[in-house]
């Protein structure tokens, strides 16, 4: 862990990777009302982290959708490459094969708000509109 921290940390030392702080990362509003100045910075990322059940949240619009909604369609108006990390702790998930739904459903009733289990999508928006 020692060593990847490290890694990381040069990374950040060597403007490879940019950290920027921006009240509206504290904001309840779904991420499609970011402003255009904000949205323009991140225009020119090649990936965008966004960690976290609220924000995930906010990505969707904390809204319900279908959990087999294609996240790149919720997502599209993103113009970079976006990972989405989080713990399931409430009702909006996407991404998700029915079959896979299926399988969590029967395993657990509360599965998508539990907090049992964790979602990583990758979005890249670059092989989408290619």
């Amino acid at each position: 862990m020692k060593a990847i921290a490290q890694r990381w940390q040069g990374y950040v030392d060597n403007k490879k990777w940019i950290l920027q702080d921006n009240v509206f990362w504290n904001y309840y509003t779904p991420f499609w009302e970011m402003p255009d100045y904000l949205e323009a910075a991140i225009k020119e990322s090649s990936l965008i982290i966004i960690k976290g059940d609220a924000n995930y949240r906010r990505v969707h619009g904390d809204l319900k959708w279908d959990f087999s909604t294609p996240t790149s369609e919720i997502t599209s108006y993103f113009s970079v490459p976006i990972c989405l990390i989080r713990t399931l702790k409430s009702e909006t998930v996407s991404g998700i094969s029915k079959d896979v739904v299926k399988l969590l459903f029967e395993k657990e009733k509360d599965w998508f708000y539990s907090g049992s289990y964790g979602h990583i999508q990758f979005i890249n928006k670059k092989q989408i509109t290619q």
